[in-house]
């Protein structure tokens, strides 16, 4: 099924930038949702479609309650089924994304044709198109899940998860991992904002009770600074704040599941490094290589680890691929020589490119991390997981199942 064409609409004559935010809009009561939340220029056409609580989608079957999130390519809420009044996510993507967007149902249909896979997604229920002023959106239905892995890492501060909590979730990202690999299936995008925990506890719960767990609610009218009328369709008259999930203490009770599989790919798959974005958890392959295959998902099941770990990424991106590279050197030790030349080239093409070597004897930032920060016994097996599958050659990483049975 191909998504439909855009219909009509008028654009603006240019996207809105951040100037334009700050200098043009406001919000009643005055708040932070304008900086918070998905900024304001995703809603253009072709971008995110603009929502107020209350709003209802295919033909008055699902009513928006809450927000649930975003993300680059969409906005996720709480819905209302009212058919069969239970609550469901409605993950709503950009019309410029809808493709995409179809690839995830795809992808979700063909995880839950098997109960190995289908065990570690959430349940699909519906999937629709809906059109309206920024174009035509596919829209996913689905089961409601918990808090991201992201979030309930962020809640505990400069405090670390439980022990067992975080060896239990640890185990549980390496075996869902190699359960997908061991079914065919690569992720392609595993990071603690696409890993979420499972809502057992609420279950049974009234949909009241489940929206009050979402935290407290936070909305805002849009408005100009010069108190001319809104008068602008792509925009959404209310900014609503994502559920904060503020009370929750699950996290030693609830499994972890994967969402947002609009990546997945097969095991065999070779898939071109162009498509793959740069960023702090980008493998290295991506920038060395010209194709990348199931692999990435170990280097990036590492770097899950280590944010369960330290609360923090191993590294920063600021649009860099050799500053980039030179923190993976410290955290990892030598670059593949193989790679020396391709790395030249992206230090050719770095404002501001550092020298950096490692001696094959001395101590990685990693090791040095651990020496540092990490006193408990029981973490230390988690260091071979890391430098396990955080190797820069895919082929020399540890399959996730091995990696697991470091953790027995």
């Amino acid at each position: 099924m191909s998504a439909p064409s855009i219909p009509p609409a008028i654009s603006r004559k240019r996207r809105l930038t951040i100037a334009d935010i700050r200098d043009g809009f406001t919000t009643q009561p005055v708040s932070n949702l304008l900086w918070n939340q998905e900024f304001l220029n995703c809603y253009d056409l072709g971008g995110c479609h603009p929502i107020c609580l209350g709003d209802i989608f295919k033909d008055g079957r699902y009513k928006v309650v809450r927000k649930l999130g975003w993300g680059n390519s969409s906005t996720v809420w709480l819905a209302q089924d009212t058919i069969t009044d239970i609550l469901v996510a409605l993950k709503i993507s950009r019309a410029d994304m809808s493709s995409a967007s179809r690839r995830e149902v795809l992808a979700l249909e063909a995880l839950h044709a098997s109960k190995v896979t289908s065990k570690l997604m959430p349940a699909l229920y519906d999937d629709f198109v809906h059109n309206g002023p920024n174009g035509a959106h596919q829209c996913i239905v689905m089961q409601v899940l918990g808090p991201s892995l992201k979030t309930v890492i962020e809640s505990f501060y400069s405090e670390r998860i439980d022990l067992e909590d975080l060896l239990r979730l640890a185990r549980q990202v390496l075996d869902a991992t190699a359960t997908l690999h061991e079914a065919g299936f690569a992720h392609g995008d595993i990071d603690c904002s696409n890993i979420v925990f499972s809502v057992n506890n609420l279950a049974n719960v009234s949909n009241e009770a489940f929206i009050i767990a979402l935290g407290k609610l936070k909305t805002a009218e849009l408005l100009r600074i010069d108190a001319s009328p809104l008068d602008d369709k792509h925009l959404p008259e209310q900014l609503v704040g994502a559920a904060k999930w503020d009370d929750w203490i699950d996290e030693d009770e609830e499994d972890l599941r994967f969402v947002d599989v609009c990546d997945l790919f097969r095991v065999g798959d070779q898939v071109p490094s162009s498509e793959a974005e740069h960023n702090a958890i980008c493998p290295p392959e991506t920038i060395f290589e010209d194709t990348f295959d199931y692999r990435v998902d170990l280097w990036r099941a590492g770097h899950v680890i280590y944010s369960l770990i330290f609360a923090s990424c191993p590294f920063m991106y600021m649009g860099d691929d050799d500053s980039l590279v030179n923190q993976m050197i410290d955290f990892i030790g030598a670059l593949p020589p193989e790679w020396e030349s391709r790395r030249q080239r992206t230090r050719e093409a770095s404002s501001d490119p550092i020298e950096t070597s490692c001696d094959a004897n001395s101590t990685t930032e990693l090791e040095t991390r651990f020496k540092e920060d990490v006193p408990e016994p029981e973490l230390a097996p988690l260091l071979p997981v890391i430098q396990g599958l955080m190797r820069f050659r895919p082929q020399d990483r540890i399959s996730a199942r091995d990696a697991l049975a470091l953790l027995d």
